[in-house]
């Protein structure tokens, strides 16, 4: 697919972790960065890195490893509406499809995210695997028609991204494939500060 915009998702607060995931060391190399390489890799009209204004990204280091065009899309100061309202505000910039990436999912790849999603999502609807925990919405392809629904769970205060998700299916606007069991391990988060520690090892698919 070509005309999308990408967005990585590095503003939680990681209170599991016990300390900012978006800076773990992965392979040498902050993970914000590493996951924000595999989103240029793919050509995106834009980057957009959603974030906490106190995290201070730097806007040069993604420089070195997305030449394009970069927004930093803020969190409300003090505003307590994770990854929902940090997509909801990422639409609302964007006109078409917005390919979406969590910064905890460091095993995900530029190739599973070009082949299984971009290349497979149709015209203006929204496209995402779900597994035995329900729907994996913080590695997808959001059409613009999905965002009138994050816009209403937004309002309402209803932060939960299953529900959402199940919405946006049942109105037929989000292709749904379930994924293998080869690719299970491609959407596993990194929660822990022993996981952290494996993290750091790397390097990680490209």
């Amino acid at each position: 697919m070509t005309g999308f915009d990408a967005a990585l998702l590095a503003g939680g607060r990681s209170t599991r972790m016990g300390r900012d995931k978006a800076l773990l060391e992965c392979g040498g190399r902050p993970l914000w960065i590493v996951q924000a390489a595999k989103l240029a890799a793919l050509g995106p009209r834009r980057l957009l890195i959603a974030s906490r204004t106190e995290q201070r990204l730097d806007l040069e280091s993604v420089r070195e490893v997305s030449p394009g065009e970069t927004v930093f899309v803020a969190d409300p100061p003090g505003d307590e509406d994770g990854p929902l309202g940090a997509i909801t505000r990422c639409l609302r910039l964007v006109s078409g499809p917005l390919l979406v990436l969590a910064v905890d999912m460091p095993a995900m790849t530029a190739g599973f995210m070009r082949e299984r999603l971009l290349s497979r999502v149709s015209e203006g609807r929204s496209r995402v695997f779900r597994g035995p925990h329900g729907f994996e919405a913080l590695a997808a392809v959001y059409g613009r028609s999905a965002l009138p629904f994050f816009e209403a769970a937004l309002a309402g205060r209803h932060l939960a991204l299953q529900p959402v998700l199940g919405q946006i299916t049942d109105a037929g606007l989000c292709e749904v494939e379930p994924f293998h069991d080869a690719d299970e391990a491609l959407f596993a988060n990194v929660n822990t500060p022993e996981e952290a520690v494996r993290l750091a090892r790397g390097p990680l698919l490209p």
